[in-house]
């Protein structure tokens, strides 16, 4: 009875697990999940990330047409510059270009033709707490681009087409080539470089000569 006793306890021994063993598998099982998870959160990042990116891209891309389309739309209609080209530079070699276009597609917001002006708002015309990046202004019918001021942009409301740019340079094709000063009819072609912090998009449009 005693010897069946003692049989059974020694059983019942070999059949449970010591602190030890417990604790080296619970350790296996975090190495085994850890190992299994980090790959996943990896994985949501990367496409967290290209979400973003495209995101930002088709903004960009959105900004860029606009542009364009207003360039494309430039009327002359009796005015002997309709494009004008002022480069400004900013501390830190930010471009801080400003163009202007007498263009057609004011009018297709109702507003008559007019000019239009692209650059980066500064706290001096706009006011304090303007998100950076680059704006748009349709400007006063009477305003020509020959004849800009700076103080013609604080009469009008700017709209952000395209936030993030700290800085932007324009140059256009002539007959002499690229040049970043400009005043005067339709170039051959005008090119934009987007400025962000540590990176830079450069885009190009081709006229029609007219």
């Amino acid at each position: 009875m005693v010897r069946f006793f003692c049989c059974a306890l020694s059983s019942r021994r070999k059949t449970g697990f010591t602190l030890v063993e417990m604790l080296i598998v619970v350790a296996i099982t975090g190495i085994v999940i850890t190992s299994g998870v980090a790959p996943l959160v990896y994985t949501v990042r990367l496409l967290a990330e290209a979400q973003r990116d495209f995101r930002e891209s088709g903004a960009e891309r959105t900004a860029v047409n606009r542009l364009f389309s207003d360039v494309r739309e430039m009327a002359l209609l009796h005015v002997g510059a309709p494009l004008k080209l002022i480069h400004r530079e900013k501390l830190g070699s930010r471009g801080d270009d400003l163009l202007l276009l007498w263009t057609m597609t004011p009018r297709y917001s109702g507003l008559p033709v007019g000019s239009v002006a692209y650059g980066i708002a500064k706290d001096s015309i706009v006011g304090e707490g303007k998100e950076e990046g680059l704006y748009r202004w349709v400007l006063s019918k009477d305003v020509q681009p020959s004849g800009f001021v700076e103080d013609d942009l604080k009469a009008a409301s700017p709209k952000l087409v395209l936030p993030g740019v700290t800085g932007v340079r324009f140059s256009v094709l002539g007959d002499m080539g690229w040049v970043d000063e400009y005043e005067g009819r339709p170039p051959k072609g005008i090119r934009m470089v987007l400025q962000y912090d540590g990176r830079e998009k450069s885009y190009e449009s081709w006229l029609p000569r007219r």
